[in-house]
């Protein structure tokens, strides 16, 4: 799922040299299968009601942890899809006193976490904790409070003027 060898320009300007793509994971069952049970394990014991996904790929992996969590043993769990950048927008109500966890793919300054989270509890959320699949390991400033990453990552992240594939 990591792609290398181009230059992928993220929301906020930034270049970099590796992308990470969770829809060649969502191809099969096979291949996703360890990334939600490795963010299930990560979810054991939390008080959650509300999971948040910020793409279409955050989503289908929401689903199926939505989906392995409905045996009874656990209250149900609402499903809200957020789209874009700058603002986001949430697409689904969020059901006021909501225990949130969001779904990100990448977190590199951590601009879509802050602003997704702020508008979350500007929505009522009570709590808002955030799950990325990778943790690009960014050295500039970030913006976003504390999150989990079941893996980190350098993924070359610089300015476009800086950037060595583009001339």
């Amino acid at each position: 799922a990591v792609e290398t060898d181009c230059d992928y320009i993220l929301p906020n300007g930034l270049h970099s040299g590796s992308h990470v793509n969770l829809g060649r994971i969502c191809q099969s069952e096979r291949t996703l299968a360890p990334i939600v049970e490795a963010i299930d394990e990560m979810l054991r014991g939390r008080n959650f009601d509300t999971l948040v996904s910020t793409s279409w790929a955050l989503a289908t992996i929401a689903r199926r942890l939505i989906w392995r969590r409905a045996d009874g043993q656990f209250r149900r769990i609402q499903h809200v899809t957020v789209e874009g950048y700058d603002p986001p927008y949430i697409l689904e109500a969020v059901p006021s006193g909501a225990r949130a966890i969001v779904l990100v793919d990448v977190v590199v300054t951590g601009n879509q976490v802050a602003r997704v989270t702020e508008e979350l509890k500007r929505q009522n959320a009570a709590s808002v904790e955030v799950i990325a699949i990778v943790d690009a390991q960014f050295a500039g400033t970030r913006v976003a409070g504390t999150f989990e990453a079941l893996c980190r990552m350098a993924i070359g992240v610089e300015v476009a003027w800086k950037c060595l594939r583009c001339d």
